[in-house]
């Protein structure tokens, strides 16, 4: 696929070309990274298994702020990026519901759920991913909501853009 070969109504297609540029740009660097290695990566790893790895951490990951006395901190400094992202047990297991409330992020950078409100035994603890259209937690969560009121994504203005980038 090329960029902007999709027309501006075939926003679905566009962020799935995004996403999927994405995934290969990042297996080619990981792919040199691997060579580069071979005693910390023995076996190879494929482009499926590497899409795979790539989805959960897409869908599951949260973005924190890199502690300023991390080692990360230098290189993500020279990249212009402040942000990681972080696998989280248990946290990273919970669904999302537009109603509920968003999750807070503590100074120290810890994670902290908040139902909201009280909760009965064996219910399902959500947050939101935000006020997101069927389209944008289609392409980055594998799902949609029935009846979603949110028509407007997004990343549409961030597509347009690029579209009509040189």
């Amino acid at each position: 696929f090329k960029n902007g070969m999709f027309p501006n109504n075939s926003r679905y297609l566009n962020t799935i070309w995004t996403i999927g540029k994405m995934f290969r740009d990042s297996f080619s660097r990981a792919q040199k990274f691997f060579a580069e290695n071979p005693g910390l990566f023995p076996s190879p790893i494929d482009v499926r298994e590497w899409m795979w790895a790539s989805a959960i951490i897409m869908s599951r990951s949260w973005g924190v702020k890199i502690p300023k006395t991390s080692l990360l901190m230098q290189k993500a400094e020279r990249a212009g990026n402040d942000k990681m992202h972080i696998l989280v047990p248990l946290a990273d297991m919970v669904n999302h519901d537009a109603k509920a409330r968003k999750v807070g992020i503590s100074e120290g950078g810890a994670i902290v759920i908040y139902a909201g409100r009280n909760l009965a035994a064996g219910e399902e603890v959500c947050i939101t991913y935000g006020d997101k259209c069927n389209m944008e937690l289609m392409a980055h969560y594998g799902f949609f909501v029935p009846h979603n009121n949110k028509t407007t994504c997004e990343i549409d203005h961030i597509l347009q853009k690029r579209m009509w980038e040189k």
